[in-house]
């Protein structure tokens, strides 16, 4: 059978789940557009503006920054990238199932059914994105040529959109494509310790699973020197077990 994921923000304990961004099996979340244009918006730092409280919905900017990880349904290990008190309170969140010998016996949740149960489900509210793509085009005017990068804020390493199969530098760009950063992003973000049908095996490490993510002007890094672009490896990735698949 094939294992299904799903996106979660660990920081706000919200996942996209409706009739149009439901979970799916890793290869269709990372070859289809999915919900892609949605968390670019989310995730995209605003200029001279905070990100969106804790609370509220993914609209622009107010993942920016966020812990974020595909989780599949076959991961019943408590995730490496958890906290000690995310780990307990997973472990003392118990659910019923069927043991060999025909009866029923508890055990803890994982984090795919958990989130299902304890996170806010959005996303309802990206539908009509006529409002957020306004405002890009505000913040970031077709006269300013603006070049984005996908950012790792905890291991200091970022996807530059350049190098992807369809490049495009702006976010406004790369939100709308299919292949772009945005898939590039989502490969490094999905994590199961268990497999299925539909699974990416070089993809199920979680090399980003969990960890701060954020959306950032180029010119706005200043120490970028420090950070690793591992923009190249991930696309020969792509290209081979997904694209070529």
């Amino acid at each position: 059978m094939g294992q299904y994921y799903v996106l979660l923000n660990l920081t706000k304990r919200q996942y996209f789940a409706d009739e149009y961004m439901t979970a799916g099996k890793m290869w269709e979340i990372l070859y289809n557009l999915y919900n892609k244009p949605f968390v670019a918006r989310a995730l995209v730092e605003l200029p001279n503006s905070p990100a969106a409280s804790a609370g509220k919905a993914p609209r622009l900017g107010s993942w920016s920054g966020d812990r974020l990880v595909i989780i599949g349904d076959y991961s019943d290990e408590v995730p490496f990238f958890f906290t000690e008190a995310e780990k307990q309170e997973l472990k003392s969140n118990k659910v019923k199932v069927e043991s060999s010998s025909g009866g029923t016996e508890e055990r803890a949740m994982n984090l795919y059914g958990f989130a299902d149960e304890h996170y806010k489900a959005v996303g309802k509210e990206h539908l009509t994105a006529d409002s957020t793509r306004q405002e890009l085009a505000r913040l970031f005017p077709k006269g300013k040529k603006t070049h984005h990068l996908v950012l790792n804020l905890d291991r200091k390493e970022y996807l530059d959109p350049t190098a992807f199969k369809e490049p495009a530098s702006s976010v406004e760009g790369f939100a709308r494509l299919q292949h772009g950063v945005m898939q590039g992003l989502f490969s490094q973000l999905c994590y199961s310790s268990g497999s299925g049908g539909g699974d990416v095996e070089v993809f199920m490490t979680g090399r980003w699973a969990g960890q701060r993510i954020a959306i950032r002007e180029k010119e706005k890094i200043e120490d970028l020197d420090s950070w690793r672009d591992i923009s190249e490896r991930v696309v020969e990735d792509i290209e081979e077990y997904v694209l070529n698949d």
